[in-house]
């Protein structure tokens, strides 16, 4: 991937309290569509396959749910920080990139991108 690639569209502002409940309603299976949504925004916005949903679901299941810790501490926030990067914007991604954190600094990314 290259800084100088055009940029993708945008993807949807969500709100994350939204999201949260009704995951907790559908105990976590909207969780998965939520993250497959922002998944395809994501790789759609970079220009290229940034998160792959059969290897995270891979990596989550083989590892007994450690990987997910990897992904919120380390992998998440350079996803956030490309996103960022790629829209102009200050890189700014949250401490630990959970799902909420992440669709907030989306958000905030989806705001200001025309």
């Amino acid at each position: 991937m290259t800084a100088d690639a055009p940029i993708g569209p945008k993807g949807e502002i969500r709100s994350p309290l939204k999201g949260m409940l009704l995951s907790a309603v559908t105990c976590g299976l909207y969780a998965w569509f939520w993250v497959y949504k922002m998944a395809t925004e994501i790789n759609t916005f970079l220009g290229y396959e940034r998160m792959n949903l059969v290897k995270l679901a891979g990596l989550f299941i083989i590892t007994c749910n450690l990987y997910w810790f990897y992904f919120l501490f380390v992998e998440g926030k350079n996803i956030i920080r490309e996103v960022q990067a790629k829209a102009g914007l200050p890189e700014a991604p949250p401490l630990i990139a959970d799902i909420i954190r992440m669709q907030g600094a989306l958000n905030k990314v989806w705001e200001q991108v025309p």
